[in-house]
């Protein structure tokens, strides 16, 4: 008796496909956003820092105003 060789079946075995590793994403907007309040920050505290130094100027000014004017009053009284 011959032996028959076996028949290949084709396209029963499919190939397994590799799962791709999803990459994960890298939070850079946050960080970016985080600089800009840091930012935001900064400017509050140095308009703060100058409207504070703006008021002291002008209650000096003020002041020496009254100075001057009572001292005139004493001169001409």
């Amino acid at each position: 008796m011959r032996r028959r060789r076996k028949k290949r079946k084709r396209n029963r075995k499919r190939k397994k496909k590799k799962k791709k590793k999803k990459k994960k994403k890298k939070k850079k907007k946050k960080k970016k956003k985080k600089k800009k309040k840091k930012k935001k920050k900064k400017k509050k505290k140095e308009e703060k820092e100058e409207k504070e130094e703006k008021e002291q100027k002008e209650q000096k000014e003020e002041e020496e105003k009254k100075e001057e004017e009572k001292e005139e009053k004493k001169y001409t009284n």
